[in-house]
């Protein structure tokens, strides 16, 4: 009978921790998405940078967003020490792998570049963010080691 009470117990830890993290995660999946159109709606607002040829007028916005997201990128890159940047494939790798160790680092710096890339209008696939993300606070996450910490 105990055995069967520290397995629904595994079980509901297991559970809540679980719908933890997917809350958060989906939070932040969606801050992510509204802040990248909140940038969108920004640049294309901007009416300053325009010049018209003809009655075609043209907006140079665009360009000063992806000059600033190229900005922030190299500012990341240089501010977390990164070497190399790591794709969702590599992310993904890791994190199965124990004899690889994932850089908490290298995924933090690869979710906020992808964002400042968005951000400024450059093309990056929708699942590269998430897949860097959802790996770091992974890996956190088994870093805190929660079975331990419970006794099992």
């Amino acid at each position: 009978m105990n055995r069967i009470k520290e397995a629904f117990l595994e079980v509901l830890i297991v559970f809540v921790v679980g719908g933890l993290i997917g809350a958060s995660l989906a939070i932040v999946s969606n801050l992510f998405v509204s802040s990248v159109q909140w940038f969108g709606q920004q640049r294309e607002s901007i009416d300053f940078l325009t010049a018209t040829i003809g009655n075609q007028t043209i907006s140079f916005s665009s360009l000063l967003f992806l000059w600033a997201a190229a900005a922030a990128v190299v500012l990341i890159k240089k501010s977390f020490g990164i070497a190399k940047w790591a794709g969702p494939a590599d992310s993904m790798y890791s994190v199965h792998q124990l004899n690889v160790p994932f850089n908490i680092k290298q995924g933090l710096a690869s979710t906020f570049a992808a964002f400042a890339s968005v951000s400024g209008g450059a093309s990056v696939g929708q699942y590269g963010p998430i897949v860097h993300f959802g790996a770091t606070v992974g890996i956190i996450t088994s870093k805190l080691q929660l079975r331990k910490r419970l006794g099992f």
